[in-house]
């Protein structure tokens, strides 16, 4: 993946999600699909967790 907001000082955790978000919000929106290669790798857990929940959620709402 590619990192769109470069170093700011931001962690990795930050640009990466920053970096996904707008793909979260596009496949919600149209009830479509991402795959994400090594999805929590930089990710806190936590995070990772609530982003799936927050996702599925959404997506069967549909």
């Amino acid at each position: 993946m590619e990192l769109l907001y470069g170093n700011k000082g931001e962690s990795q955790g930050n640009q990466v999600f920053a970096d996904l978000l707008p793909h979260l919000i596009k496949v919600i929106e149209n009830a479509g699909m991402l795959i994400i290669d090594e999805f929590g790798n930089s990710l806190h857990n936590k995070l990772a967790e609530k982003i799936i929940e927050f996702f599925m959620e959404n997506v069967a709402l549909r």
